[in-house]
């Protein structure tokens, strides 16, 4: 088993085992994904209420099940469409965040994880 197989394993096993389930879209492309979703900062915008930030983190493994995303939806060829990009949803527990950072990680050219900052 090469080191990005063995690693995407490690975060699945991992993911299945603690993390949640969140829908990743966008356009009429949307996927279920497991995920770890951490509250890192809450900013207040004008009296109680508050926008969240979130530090998002998924496998490639749902993503690929699915082939997500379809095509029209898709960024320029040039970008790996399976990676986030800003402007992209998710929904964790209902509530719907939009995706403002992501940080694909490779391992020997093999995207094992996805990290996502999110607001909302």
């Amino acid at each position: 088993m090469s080191q990005a197989t063995q690693e995407i394993a490690d975060l699945d096993f991992s993911l299945a085992a603690d993390g949640q389930t969140i829908t990743l879209t966008r356009g009429a492309a949307s996927v279920d994904c497991a995920a770890f979703v951490r509250d890192l900062v809450r900013n207040p915008l004008e009296g109680s209420v508050t926008q969240q930030e979130f530090r998002v983190i998924i496998s490639p493994t749902q993503i690929d099940a699915a082939v997500w995303p379809a095509a029209p939806d898709s960024p320029p060829p040039s970008v790996d469409p399976r990676i986030p990009i800003k402007g992209d949803r998710i929904t964790v527990a209902g509530r719907r965040r939009t995706v403002q950072d992501v940080l694909p990680m490779f391992v020997a050219g093999v995207l094992v994880r996805i990290e996502m900052k999110v607001l909302g």
